[in-house]
């Protein structure tokens, strides 16, 4: 079976039109929100807000619910480990909802932003950082490729694995031969990662990548009222929470 990734839902949703700059500064504002919460209640407040964004955004469910299934056995396990050490249902319940809306919340926002977006977002967060000679660009650069390998490594697998198929390389079975066949596919994987990393370095070094200059954005981002009354928003209503939540 083709192995698929998406990375990104285009859309017109509420979520999609707002600034990534926003998305980025809210997502790590509840981060750290949801570990300075510690009630179930808190956490539940916090799940109702980041579940009324998933509807929002118009993402398709199965895209958004599919990465809380490992999520939920670890949350499953924390929830064990906590009863079984004493520490209590409610400890492990915390931990468990934190989990995932940690990850349920950075999904909203990886697939209702383009990757560009993203790098963009974060290239105009950390411009005060070159005036410390901080290499911004290229940091920049090298998380934008890292997100671009995604799909393509996704690509790869799949074809390695419709090429083991059609020689009767997925016939065998048994724990030996699967560990094998896996290390086929991966080592054909890295051999062609390895030859798509020659040639962007080599089409990089052709268009005089590294030049001195200043850097330009072809689609700079501009932050509307509706950004900031979302922004805003969203740090007073988790500000209210962490401090009912740190008052209890």
């Amino acid at each position: 079976m083709p192995f698929r990734f998406k990375t990104y839902y285009p859309g017109k949703s509420p979520v999609h039109r707002c600034d990534p700059r926003v998305k980025i500064a809210l997502l790590a504002a509840l981060s750290v929100c949801a570990f300075l919460v510690g009630t179930i209640a808190g956490m539940g407040v916090l799940a109702l807000s980041v579940s009324c964004c998933a509807l929002a955004s118009r993402i398709p469910p199965k895209a958004l619910v599919a990465p809380l299934v490992p999520v939920g056995v670890l949350g499953a396990f924390a929830l064990w480990f906590s009863a079984v050490n004493g520490a209590g249902a409610e400890a492990g319940t915390v931990v468990a909802l934190r989990m995932l809306v940690l990850v349920e919340a950075s999904m909203v926002v990886a697939l209702s932003t383009a990757s560009s977006q993203i790098m963009g977002a974060i290239a105009q967060m950390m411009a005060p950082l070159r005036s410390a000679r901080v290499p911004v660009d290229d940091i920049v650069v090298t998380l934008t490729l890292a997100l671009a390998f995604i799909p393509a490594i996704a690509a790869e697998i799949s074809r390695v694995r419709c090429a083991h198929a059609s020689r009767g390389a997925e016939a065998a079975t048994g724990l030996r031969a699967t560990l094998a066949r896996w290390g086929s596919v991966f080592s054909s994987v890295f051999v062609g990662l390895f030859d798509h990393a020659d040639s962007l370095a080599r089409a990089m070094d052709a268009r005089a990548y590294g030049a001195a200059g200043e850097r330009t954005s072809l689609n700079a981002l501009k932050a509307r009222p509706c950004d900031a009354a979302a922004l805003f928003l969203g740090l007073v209503a988790m500000a209210v929470v962490g401090f009912y939540s740190l008052r209890g």
